[in-house]
């Protein structure tokens, strides 16, 4: 028999012979007298190695997994820290590539069986710890194991992701003649066939444009032709997670329906269903962004299909079509429109549609385009590098600068030549995708004029229009504002921009232009628990009209869309809202963030203005908000703070949370993670009680004595994450040319408004004043055509229409239009719009061929020309001054109904407060009597707040009430009587806490010694009344 006698003198030396090869790396580290842990990479399994008390377990146990716990969690945080938008690594996947070295000291180990392979014993009886160092761990992570997981990852993945969104049912190159289970799939007959490289897929979007196309194939026939439509907007493959992928269907069944799989070369059609795909959108900017969302799904997964000639094609529909008696002109993108519209007097005498989407279009028309498919079709050529660029530029998350360079650089009047038959990748990127970028910021990011984005400008020129002074249901204006304004997009949007602009919530707006009259959200949950618009009311606020003038409206430079006029490419406030309610959005290649600013600050810069006095800084302020708002460290931002106070040794108060941290957010991610769960002070709360409503946050906590020291240590408002940021380093927004621009801070916005505004308050005087000389040449006219008919001098009876016009000639008289230059003008007893010529004299009942109708005309024109004097001798900057003056009259009444409703809330919390005393008192005093009540000692119930706390809250609430409103509970709280003899210096006796004059000491102890005192005094007391009354009878 031969021995062998191995040269080793440690566990370190003993793990060493386990290296397969000289390039193997073992990890080794020594925890303790106790512990020895050595760790090398597996082959896919997880190995292991251990010894307990020198005793051999192969196959480890609670020891191995104790070590093996802290060494996964590591190495699965880094793979997944580096696996961004992959599949989720879990431990079990990790732990697969370890190899696992243990040799450890336990005090009474146990184990499975007598062969003692498995030790049993818990981690918490070993007698010892085993602690992974970091310098072990940042070790075994540079051992090979990190690549190694995610390589399995990204091989997993494919796999996976071939299996969800295989093309073919059978084995690779069958071609699947029918598919089954695709919903809405109208199938080529002769796809997955042998000519099914001749068939081409229609992708819709959405069902209607599936049912024209499905119209037009009636006409070329259904063989070679299939139709599926798109469920909105397509998945941005490029930057998408792997979970995002698995989980979009609509993906999975193109790819099934094309017959093709993920990320593979393909060098001609024949192995798959269909040989071209045709994007059938409609001509709007929406439509340009999911043609170019599948064009680039296809060329980041399949490339060699990407570049492919006549892969990919589209199908091109009108935008307008313009008829004047047989003849008919097609437009199919509105910067062609634009163009003939200036060759062409505006268009003006052709009759005109506009095509808004595909389901404008008539069965007719549909058969009509499929009739002359080659003028409605193009082929994207793929002309090499460039294209593939122009698409990692356009939908790479990364590149958001250089789309900013794009957006800039683009072209308004460069479009997409449809007569041809061929359109490049570039050019559709450079020419139609650049047009739907510029329209998502325009969307996204307001202008620094008026602070709004073009659905809030729609709605709110929309209430004007219809002078919106009593209430009207949300959906019902909806549909004003979609009818009235040319609004393109689905109405859920438009209804949630008409709630956002009547919330008044903390949060929210601090001046709401809106009335909201039902349930518009509240800070609970940020808005989002608004009721359905059927339900809910709006109406305009009266300071919506003081800070978007009437006086300016003649001024604005109203837009033209579907030959209707809309809303003004911006309004000309008072005041500039973009401070007053500040402002968030992201878009193409831009983002902005602004806070709210207080209105009373914004006027008062606004006065300096006026008075050539520097503006001064500002700091952010939200309606409502009790908490604190202080310059951050950097200086490029606002720390919001929240209220947190410590009202016992074991009761902290929450009354106030960051702005923008909704109350049930807040509950569900802070408190309820806090709570204790494996019983008393196991968490880093007790317990939570709630006091706030709709608009205000009360919190109480309960904690222990050795949480509350915990808490203390790290700061209550670090603890308890009750502060955020407020950012005012990213303030970009559109100027008044449309530009969009980066501001450095809130006065450079505010001096920027405040000059455009002073221009148009020069540009509104000089309107006023022209009007109100035509109002009073009108006026001087009317009284002069009257007294000439009465005196005979004109006569208008029994005359001939031209002979009456020649005699008003001679007489001096002038057409309305010759008066105002065309102008409307406000005329008692006509429409406006609706008089030019000589209406306005001709147009009077005879009822005004009087006197007194000369004199009231005459009264009329004093009146009206010493007007026009007074607002001659007015300077432009008296008159901006006059209309802040009249804003803050309003926001006073505003701030004193606001504070009226606290007032009331308050006074209705008391009472309830009361009445829960009260009744609580009276369950007391009935469970003493019977017996039934709650030992001694014993805690309140659950829910209720204890008899101490509610008295706190109490006496704060309405110390605050009648500090702001003396007087105010003089009804409403009852006389307090006299204290009994005795005991007028009992503390509470008669007299608040804060003026009661103090006890003696010894009467004011809580023991015992002091109960039986105060009792034997009132025995006496007692004592002697009853010899007093009894004396009096006798």
């Amino acid at each position: 028999m031969l021995h062998f006698q191995l040269q080793i003198s440690s566990f370190k030396d003993y793990v060493q012979l386990y290296k397969l090869e000289d390039d193997t790396e073992i990890v080794y580290d020594k925890s303790g007298d106790r512990w020895e842990v050595a760790m090398t990479v597996s082959d896919g399994q997880f190995k292991q190695v251990s010894f307990v008390n020198s005793i051999a377990t192969p196959k480890g146990g609670t020891h191995v997994a104790h070590v093996a716990d802290q060494l996964v969690e590591a190495i699965t945080r880094r793979v997944n820290s580096k696996n961004k938008g992959g599949m989720d690594i879990k431990p079990y996947h990790v732990r697969n590539y370890l190899w696992l070295f243990v040799n450890c000291q336990i005090e009474n180990p146990t184990f499975d069986s007598q062969t003692k392979e498995t030790m049993t014993l818990k981690a918490a009886k070993f007698g010892s710890k085993c602690d992974i160092s970091e310098a072990m761990i940042t070790k075994v992570l540079k051992t090979g194991i990190v690549d190694m997981v995610l390589q399995w990852a990204k091989a997993k993945e494919s796999i996976d992701l071939s299996k969800t969104m295989k093309g073919v049912s059978g084995p690779p190159n069958k071609k699947t003649k029918r598919l089954l289970n695709i919903p809405k799939l109208e199938d080529a007959n002769l796809a997955g066939g042998r000519d099914g490289r001749e068939c081409t897929l229609i992708l819709t979007e959405g069902d209607s444009a599936k049912t024209l196309a499905v119209a037009g194939l009636s006409v070329i026939g259904r063989d070679k032709y299939g139709v599926f439509p798109l469920r909105g907007k397509l998945l941005n493959v490029r930057d998408a997670t792997f979970a995002q992928t698995m989980d979009n269907a609509e993906i999975a069944n193109i790819v099934k329906i094309l017959g093709i799989e993920p990320k593979k070369e393909y060098h001609s059609c024949n192995s798959m269903r269909y040989g071209h795909v045709m994007i059938m959108t409609d001509q709007d900017y929406d439509g340009s962004h999911i043609k170019g969302l599948i064009l680039n799904m296809v060329q980041f997964w399949w490339p060699s299909l990407f570049r492919m000639p006549g892969f990919m094609q589209e199908f091109v529909t009108p935008i307008v079509k313009v008829s004047r008696r047989s003849v008919v002109q097609t437009f199919f993108t509105l910067q062609e429109y634009d163009k003939w519209k200036e060759e062409n007097n505006n268009g003006r005498g052709w009759h005109l549609k506009y095509y808004k989407g595909l389901g404008t279009s008539t069965t007719a028309e549909a058969k009509e385009y499929f009739s002359h498919l080659e003028d409605h079709s193009l082929s994207f050529d793929y002309t090499g590098d460039g294209d593939d660029e122009n698409m990692d530029m356009a939908f790479n998350k990364k590149r958001a600068d250089d789309r900013k360079e794009w957006i800039n650089a683009s072209n308004d009047e460069e479009f997409v030549d449809h007569s041809k038959d061929a359109v490049t990748y570039t050019d559709f990127v450079q020419k139609e995708l650049v047009q739907f970028a510029k329209y998502d910021v325009i969307r996204a990011v307001p202008s620094v004029v008026d602070g709004f984005k073009p659905v809030q400008r729609k709605i709110m020129w929309s209430a004007f229009r219809r002078n919106l002074k009593s209430d009207m249901k949300v959906a019902q204006f909806a549909g004003y504002v979609s009818e009235h304004s040319a609004y393109h997009h689905g109405e859920t949007s438009l209804q949630g921009a008409i709630i956002g602009l009547a919330q008044n919530f903390v949060g929210s707006n601090n001046v709401a232009l809106l009335v909201p009259s039902g349930q518009f959200g509240t800070r609970l949950q940020g808005g989002k628990d608004a009721a359905s618009s059927r339900y809910i009311y709006t109406r305009l606020e009266k300071i919506a009209r003081l800070i978007f003038h009437p006086h300016d409206d003649p001024l604005l430079e109203y837009q033209l869309e579907e030959g209707q006029q809309i809303e003004p490419r911006w309004f000309m406030p008072t005041l500039p809202m973009l401070l007053l309610n500040g402002a968030e959005g992201i878009g193409t290649g831009w983002s902005t963030s602004l806070p709210n600013y207080h209105p009373r600050e914004v006027i008062a810069n606004l006065k300096r203005f006026l008075r050539c006095e520097p503006v001064q800084e500002m700091c952010p302020w939200y309606a409502g908000f009790k908490g604190s708002l202080v310059l951050s460290c950097d200086k490029v931002g606002y720390d919001v703070i929240g209220v947190i106070e410590k009202r016992g040794p074991t009761t902290l108060e929450i009354t106030e949370l960051p702005v923008k941290k909704w109350t049930q957010d807040y509950k569900e991610a802070v408190l309820q993670a806090m709570l204790s769960t494996d019983g008393p002070g196991s968490g880093q709360i007790e317990d939570f009680k709630e006091y706030h409503t709709e608009a205000s946050v009360h919190f109480v906590v309960t904690v222990t004595e050795a949480q509350m020291a915990a808490h203390e240590y790290i700061g209550l408002l670090q603890s308890f994450r009750l502060r955020g940021s407020i950012s005012t380093n990213n303030l970009m927004f559109f100027d008044k040319d449309g530009k969009i621009k980066r501001y450095q801070d809130e006065r450079q916005i505010l001096e920027e408004f405040a000059e455009l505004r002073l221009e148009y308050y020069h540009k509104r005087k000089a309107n006023l004043v022209k009007t109100l000389r035509q109002q009073a040449e009108i006026l001087r006219a009317k009284a002069r055509f009257v007294q000439e008919v009465m005196d005979e001098k004109l006569k208008v009876k029994n005359r001939k229409k031209d002979v009456l016009i020649e005699d008003l000639r001679k007489h001096g008289f002038k057409t309305l239009r010759e008066i105002t230059g065309g102008a409307d003008v406000d005329i008692d007893g006509l429409p406006q719009g609706k008089a030019g010529g000589w209406e306005y004299l001709l147009g009077m009942p005879l009822w005004s061929l009087t006197a007194e109708r000369v004199a009231d005309l005459q009264a009329q024109l004093k009146t009206k020309e010493a007007e026009l004097e007074q607002l001659e001798c007015t300077a432009p900057e008296e008159l901006w001054d006059a209309d802040l003056d009249a804003i803050l009259a309003e926001l006073s009444q505003l701030e004193t109904r606001v504070k009226v409703a606290a007032s009331e809330e308050r006074i209705a919390q008391k009472r309830a407060a009361q009445g829960l005393a009260q009744s609580l008192a009276k369950h007391s005093r009935t469970g003493s009597a019977s017996g039934g009540g709650l030992p001694s000692g014993a805690p309140p119930a659950t829910g209720a707040p204890s008899g101490q706390v509610l008295a706190e809250m109490q006496a704060r609430q309405l110390k605050q009430t009648v500090a702001e409103f003396p007087g105010l509970f003089d009804d409403l709280l009852p006389v307090k009587s006299a204290p009994p003899p005795g005991l007028e210096k009992v503390r509470g006796a008669g007299e608040d806490d804060e003026t009661a004059t103090p006890r003696a000491k010894s009467a004011l102890t809580l023991g015992g010694f002091a109960r039986k005192k105060l009792s034997a005094v009132r025995a006496k007391a007692k004592a002697k009344g009853k010899a007093k009354a009894k004396g009096k009878r006798k």
